[in-house]
């Protein structure tokens, strides 16, 4: 006796052959699309290159800074809204560096922003990104000067990485220096106080006068600024 092990579908045999054949199909296709997506994924998320965050000094305070500000465009470009924070010691991914000293970064949170790259040390790893994601640059020396014929004089100016002091009262002959990578703003004002007086600013690269102004009168101000050459 021959016994029939065909499955009994019925009229609904095909409709079901059909409906197996597209939940295949389906799945296919969306395992594809995640192989694609990871294939495709954009290069610059994938950092090859890491450092580690260092402080440093403040000029008019004496203190040591550790937490230093992601920003959400490069330094030297306004307006700029910080959007993060890294701290001194910290492992970070550079996603991007430009030939005047800005870099992209993406700290542990995750969090991607603008900084310095003077504020790295230990950069390790292989540049995938682009021809240009690690670019060497050459430091500036830098030295403000402000002279007068007052004793005092107040001073705003912007120092290493952008970071900036604004109306410090120094004593006057005052200087100060620090090294600045290429292409940097720097800027200086000394107003003198109110009374009759001359104030001077100076701006010094690589020993040499780059920028000086000079004015006389009650409370008036020299500014000195510009991107180094």
């Amino acid at each position: 006796m021959k016994i029939d092990v065909t499955p009994r579908w019925g009229p609904h045999r095909r409709l079901i052959i059909a409906l197996a054949a597209l939940v295949f199909l389906a799945g296919g296709v969306v395992l594809l699309r995640v192989v694609l997506d990871r294939l495709l994924e954009p290069a610059a998320r994938e950092a090859a290159v890491y450092g580690t965050i260092v402080g440093y000094e403040e000029v008019t305070t004496n203190t040591h800074v550790t937490a230093i500000d992601l920003n959400d465009v490069p330094a030297g470009v306004f307006p700029a809204h910080q959007v993060g924070v890294v701290y001194e010691d910290e492992r970070v991914a550079i996603l991007e560096q430009r030939a005047d000293g800005t870099v992209r970064l993406r700290n542990t949170a995750g969090v991607e922003g603008w900084t310095q790259s003077d504020s790295l040390k230990d950069i390790s790893g292989i540049a995938v990104l682009a021809p240009t994601a690690v670019v060497a640059r050459q430091a500036r020396h830098v030295v403000y000067q402000v002279e007068g014929t007052a004793n005092v004089a107040t001073v705003t100016f912007t120092g290493p990485g952008d970071r900036h002091a604004a109306d410090v009262t120094v004593t006057i002959p005052w200087s100060t220096e620090f090294d600045a990578p290429q292409k940097q703003f720097l800027f200086i004002s000394a107003r003198n106080p109110d009374r009759p007086s001359t104030v001077t600013c100076t701006i010094l690269v690589d020993g040499k006068v780059w920028k000086t102004d000079k004015h006389t009168g009650n409370n008036s101000m020299a500014v000195c600024d510009g991107r180094e050459p």
